[in-house]
């Protein structure tokens, strides 16, 4: 290995090393019989998957479970969380469903006002 080589392998270690960990996003959580990992993207939009034990930059990956990704970074404990859903929307239509069945369920229920209904052009 040249000294080129060797400086080039330092500088990407460093780099690595610099990650602002206010910049990543949290994208998902995989829970698993084995281990839990989670998904994060950075913040060059390269995506990693990690588990406990891991590192991203200089913090140390303590716990991956429902709510995120725990590490800790200095001594201080920072966590990514997943957002909240909200449970009381409704799911959105299976793709075998014909698209306007359920616009016009809520129609019907008075979820929508008729007078909010626009007709799609016809063309011809």
């Amino acid at each position: 290995m040249t000294t080129r080589e060797t400086t080039a392998a330092a500088e990407t270690a460093t780099q690595e090393d610099r990650i602002d960990l206010g910049q990543l996003v949290l994208l998902g959580v995989f829970l698993g019989a084995e281990r839990d990992t989670a998904l994060v993207r950075l913040p060059g939009g390269r995506l990693q998957r990690v588990a406990a034990g891991d590192r991203l930059g200089r913090a140390h990956v303590v716990s991956v479970d429902e709510r995120g990704l725990h590490m800790v970074d200095g001594g201080r404990t920072r966590s990514l969380t997943l957002p909240q859903i909200d449970a009381s929307l409704e799911p959105l239509p299976r793709p075998h469903e014909r698209p306007g069945r359920r616009f016009a369920e809520a129609v019907e229920r008075g979820r929508i006002a008729p007078q909010e209904v626009q007709r799609p052009k016809r063309r011809g």
